[in-house]
């Protein structure tokens, strides 16, 4: 009996039950009195407990148990959690994941985990946690329950036995410690509250799980119908210009039949010749009918095609959609661990979790995000004793907040830190050789911040294993540049800084503006622009050799788009008069194209491995009449606008 897919579904289902179990024990880390959200894990481990042992893991079972026992003492009162005890319990949730994923690929492990079992079933015994000893990695695991007993009867003889003991190797914890509560983050917020105990607590809605992939598929070809659709657009404008044109064939013969009267012919040819006429200008009748007819039924059937499937888009993206809660749902653990490992006191606040947004999006926002938490965590917040000698709270405060408007996600991390000093930026980035003085005095405050992004750069002065070796930003701007988003970074010496991560809600699909440069097609996402600007070369004028223009009371950089791709560009100022679009990063740049084209909704592919990444393309679009348009990277096109200013 092949049970693949037995092993796939508790793979997954123990993935959110140690998820709920992780969730939990945070929140009754911050409010240990509340008894909904105890049961809510203690139910968890226990579902966890009761499916590996049907399917005969029996390892993933016995730490199950072991924290189902201690869960139970905490029930009863007889326990009562503490800092470390948690520290113990996350540790043996880990384990579970680790044992499970394991387990349910088929793969063996030489983890002993006598020693984490022993520690939580002393912990059940008192109010303490005991230190967890180290298990050896080598240690073979303890003999398996289904070498002594069957599986229960759902599942086939043997089957336990076709399955090899579980998991990769776990990192020993150290002994756990005991500081101070206010060490740890706080979550802050009705909606940090509510999401955390709808996780463990609340009810869910019926559900079926799909792999993403196929609703990759389900999107790509709802797509593809848009574009199909596009192109019925296409044929009903021929048959529309069709039409005119035997319409005007009509009006010709009809002039050709009323000349006749006017000239001298004989009698027989000018009868000939009338009838003639007649015949054509019956046919261009029928024709003429038989065209309106296809174009009306056409119109129709094409009216309802293209409701269909703006429904079955709407239908399969949100289908795709998923809330920020997602991603927002490892970061308390991973704060809280942090915060400690720096002895900092930090209090999060999680906004927007509800938030919705494609997953591929979500999940491409994961790392980034991470890096940006701990940056924030580390460089931005200072210690204790530092915010109170400043005058502010010993605890530093975190808020990370998902929006969503335009069609565009924003993540934003913000921290009422020390800030950044622009001088010191500038310093740092001279001192490590990465700009020269002269390139460091002339950037503005707002682009000594985006210092912050060049590979290299680092404000700590030593190595460790949080930060201090130059990549962590880099990283997130890299990150976005692929994926079309951008980074966003605001900053204020003692009051704090927020950075923002900017991504499309989805990735599959677009508004662009359809332009012509270097003789070839390109496409802008409409979210990205704020407007188009209609030149004249009067209003242009330069400084030290680049063009600028004034809009909005600020200074622009105007660029030649054909240019920043590195294609025949005729200079600036040749012509009477251009177009630009306005490009919204951070700082807006003019861009310069030859000709506007259109604007419409267009399914991006991605470049493939043949084109590999490109720092300014996004993708490719195919449009219509089979032609494919270069979607732009708007961050690409301002990172090569900034390194031309500064090169």
């Amino acid at each position: 009996m092949d049970l693949s897919a037995f092993y796939a579904q508790f793979r997954e289902e123990t993935a959110d039950n140690v998820r709920m179990v992780a969730d939990g024990l945070l929140l009754l880390e911050r409010n240990p009195a509340d008894r909904a959200t105890l049961d809510g894990v203690f139910r968890a481990a226990h579902t966890v407990k009761g499916s590996a042992r049907l399917l005969g893991f029996n390892a993933v079972a016995s730490v199950a148990h072991a924290m189902e026992s201690l869960l139970g003492a905490m029930r009863a009162g007889s326990v009562k959690l503490s800092p470390a005890l948690n520290d113990l319990l996350l540790q043996a949730n880990d384990t579970v994941l680790a044992l499970a994923t394991a387990a349910s690929e088929n793969r063996s492990s030489t983890l002993d985990t006598s020693g984490l079992i022993a520690s939580l079933e002393q912990a059940a015994l008192s109010e303490a946690a005991a230190p967890i000893p180290s298990p050896p990695t080598n240690a073979p695991l303890p003999p398996r329950e289904d070498q002594r007993s069957a599986p229960a009867p759902s599942v086939a003889p043997g089957a336990a036995e076709q399955v090899p003991v579980e998991g990769p190797t776990v990192p020993p914890a150290a002994p756990p410690a005991s500081p101070a509560p206010s060490a740890m983050p706080q979550a802050r917020g009705s909606n940090q509250r509510q999401s955390g105990g709808a996780s463990v607590s609340g009810k869910t809605r019926a559900t079926v799980r799909v792999r993403v992939d196929r609703l990759d598929r389900l999107l790509a070809v709802a797509g593809e119908l848009t574009v199909g659709q596009q192109a019925d657009s296409l044929h009903i404008q021929s048959l529309q210009h069709l039409t005119l044109l035997v319409s005007q064939q009509q009006a010709v013969l009809q002039a050709v039949s009323s000349e006749l009267d006017r000239v001298r012919v004989p009698a027989v040819q000018r009868q000939s010749l009338l009838q003639h006429i007649d015949e054509l200008r019956m046919q261009a009748g029928e024709l003429n009918h038989l065209l309106r007819s296809q174009q009306e039924g056409y119109l129709r059937r094409s009216a309802a095609h293209a409701s269909l499937v703006e429904e079955l888009e709407a239908e399969v993206f949100a289908a795709r959609l998923v809330p920020a809660a997602t991603i927002f749902a490892t970061l308390p653990r991973a704060i809280r661990e942090l915060a400690r490992s720096l002895d900092k006191q930090v209090e999060l606040e999680l906004q927007g979790e509800e938030t919705e947004a494609d997953r591929k999006v979500l999940d491409a926002l994961g790392d980034p995000l991470l890096h940006m938490v701990r940056n924030a965590v580390d460089h931005g917040l200072e210690s204790a004793a530092e915010r109170v000698a400043a005058g502010k709270t010993p605890g530093g405060r975190l808020i990370i907040a998902a929006t969503a408007d335009h069609g565009q996600i924003r993540i934003a991390v913000t921290d009422d830190g020390r800030g950044m000093d622009p001088h010191k930026l500038r310093a740092v980035a001279v001192r490590k050789g990465l700009i020269d003085e002269a390139t460091a005095n002339a950037l503005t405050d707002a682009e000594a911040l985006e210092l912050i992004f060049m590979p290299g750069f680092s404000m700590s002065p030593i190595i460790t294993d949080v930060s201090g070796r130059g990549v962590g930003m880099d990283v997130v701007r890299s990150r976005m540049v692929e994926l079309g988003g951008q980074v966003v970074v605001d900053s204020q010496v003692d009051v704090g800084t927020t950075i923002t991560l900017v991504l499309p809600v989805s990735l599959m699909t677009s508004q662009v503006i359809l332009v012509e440069a270097g003789k070839q097609l390109w496409a802008i996402p409409s979210r990205n622009c704020r407007g188009v600007l209609r030149m004249e070369r009067e209003s242009v004028h330069r400084v030290e050799g680049q063009p600028l223009l004034q809009y909005d009371g600020k200074t622009v950089p105007i660029v030649a788009l054909a240019d920043l791709l590195d294609l025949p560009v005729e200079p600036l100022g040749n012509s009477a008069q251009g177009h630009a679009l306005l490009l919204a990063a951070a700082r807006p740049i003019a861009v310069l194209v030859d000709r506007l084209v259109d604007e419409r909704e267009v399914v991006i592919k991605p470049l493939g491995p043949l084109f590999g990444t490109h720092p300014v393309a996004a993708g490719v679009a195919p449009l219509p009449d089979g032609s494919l348009a270069v979607v732009v990277s708007t961050q690409g096109l301002a990172n090569r606008t900034r390194r031309a200013r500064l090169a």
